[in-house]
């Protein structure tokens, strides 16, 4: 049951996050559920998720780096996951600021560093949706 309440979240972030595109306001709603799905699912079910993200945002059959950074931290949160296995919603925000620093350094570093105001809106809008997911899905399953 957790899984399709994964796809709906994940199509809900796709949704938001092309709509806020389309007006010129670009947060990663996608990857703040990919960071919070690392600390949630297991393996294979992170591969599928970021999968399909990845195919959604990038239709076209050309990879990129910032493709392979976008799919492969979510892969690595899980490994923080595995290795850090302290509080969940704490490693859950560390990972995803983590995550998106690591994301705007590689797309354009000339971008980070020149908007910050860009970066902490994203940051925030991203942090709040991923943990929002991440409770959701965390602990929806108790009494």
């Amino acid at each position: 049951m957790r899984f399709f309440a994964a796809l709906l979240c994940m199509l809900l972030a796709m949704v938001l996050q092309f709509w806020f595109a389309s007006a010129g306001i670009f947060i990663d709603f996608v990857f703040g559920a990919l960071i919070a799905f690392a600390f949630v699912f297991a393996f294979w079910e992170i591969v599928f998720f970021v999968l399909l993200s990845l195919f959604v945002i990038n239709w076209q059959p050309a990879a990129s780096l910032t493709l392979g950074v976008f799919g492969g931290l979510p892969l690595l949160a899980y490994g923080f996951r595995k290795l850090f296995p302290w509080q969940a919603w704490a490693g859950n925000i560390i990972a995803m600021v983590l995550g998106l620093f690591i994301l705007y350094l590689s797309v354009s570093p000339t971008l980070l560093f020149a908007n910050w105001e860009i970066f902490f809106t994203d940051l925030l809008a991203s942090l709040a949706f991923g943990s929002f997911v991440f409770f959701a899905l965390r602990y929806s399953h108790r009494r």
